[in-house]
């Protein structure tokens, strides 16, 4: 069982970076960015994320993460914020700003939210006795559902069909992990049994320390997009002379 999330999580964070840096590339040459400058945007923002998943993987691998009753660790809160913060700054710097301007950026923030697939992977640890189903079941099933969802919400945004569907998408998948979160909190606070504590150790811990902020991020980042696109053409209407249409 450890080989398969090993894998499942290996294989889905490749693609995740993968997903997004593609993404990037593509919507910085739609911006107008120069070949290089797009390449650029795409391979540094692997480069980081998945720098930074080998980092925490080390991290965890030396028990940073691991909670116990003995003593509460703040790290794996500290790292969850700090790549949360991180890619919302990232998204303000100009050349990366002008890619999530171009048209079809909601579509590239939802597509990447396929691999939220990954979080199935909960189930099966639950499967073989190792979490919780208090936690396990409502992680691993919003997970997979918001995966498969987003694969159909994404190809909507680019056929220009989606509507208030791509909103309410968003919402709910940050919903999905925030609820995550907090019974994973409560049910480590609570001592559930059997334990939270394999999502403070490896592989799991990757997933609350590097896959979860940066899904959230693009959520926020997606339904900003959106009430953007909603508020111009109203913006548009309002600065009409009298009597145009």
């Amino acid at each position: 069982m450890d080989v398969i999330v090993w894998t499942v999580i290996v294989v889905g964070f490749a693609a995740f970076a993968l997903v997004i840096a593609t993404g990037l590339y593509r919507a910085s040459l739609t911006a107008g960015s120069p070949r290089s400058t797009a390449v650029a945007v795409g391979s540094v923002f692997a480069l980081v994320w998945l720098g930074w998943v080998v980092v925490s993987g080390m991290l965890g691998a030396a028990g940073v993460y691991r909670q116990d009753a003995s003593a509460v660790r703040p790290w794996l809160v500290v790292a969850f914020a700090g790549v949360l913060g991180a890619a919302l700054l990232a998204a303000r710097l100009p050349v990366v700003a002008r890619a999530l301007a171009v048209p079809h950026a909601p579509a590239l923030l939802v597509a990447p939210q396929a691999l939220r697939v990954v979080g199935g992977v909960f189930l099966l640890v639950m499967a073989v006795g190792e979490l919780p189903p208090v936690f396990a079941l409502p992680a691993g099933i919003g997970d997979v559902a918001v995966g498969v969802a987003a694969v159909f919400v994404a190809r909507r945004l680019r056929a220009g069909t989606a509507g208030r569907g791509a909103v309410w998408f968003n919402r709910l998948g940050i919903l999905d992990l925030v609820v995550a979160l907090t019974i994973g909190t409560v049910a480590g606070l609570l001592g559930a049994e059997p334990s939270t504590a394999p999502v403070g150790l490896l592989p799991l811990v990757l997933i609350p320390t590097a896959a979860v902020p940066l899904a959230l991020a693009l959520h926020v980042l997606a339904l900003a997009r959106l009430r953007d696109d909603a508020a111009a053409p109203r913006g548009r209407a309002a600065g009409q002379p009298a009597g145009t249409s």
